[in-house]
């Protein structure tokens, strides 16, 4: 589905995914700002919709402090969190390419 045509919500965090992909916002900004602009999925392509959900689950297991950051917990670091953001983009990326992700 063409850019323009996905849903305000979608295109935000779309968006926002891509700036903290190539390094342009800080993952406590990142973080603040995806989970504000979160929206529901419905009515998005699987891969879409997926593509959504494990960036908000990487969010979910951002921890800014890392005085409390438990990596035996499953708490991840502002790289670890960039690297699911961008191994999901590249993933929505080749369905899209492939014409998977309408």
């Amino acid at each position: 589905m063409p850019f323009d045509q996905l849903d305000q919500t979608v295109q935000a965090q779309l968006q926002l995914s891509r700036r903290f992909a190539a390094g342009l916002l800080p993952a406590p900004e990142f973080e603040t700002a995806f989970l504000q602009a979160r929206g529901a999925n419905a009515g998005l392509s699987h891969v879409l919709a997926d593509v959504l959900d494990e960036i908000f689950y990487g969010v979910d297991d951002y921890v800014v402090n890392e005085d409390i950051r438990d990596a035996a917990n499953g708490d991840l670091d502002e790289e670890q969190l960039r690297a699911i953001v961008r191994t999901q983009l590249r993933r929505l990326d080749e369905a899209d390419a492939k014409g998977a992700a309408d």
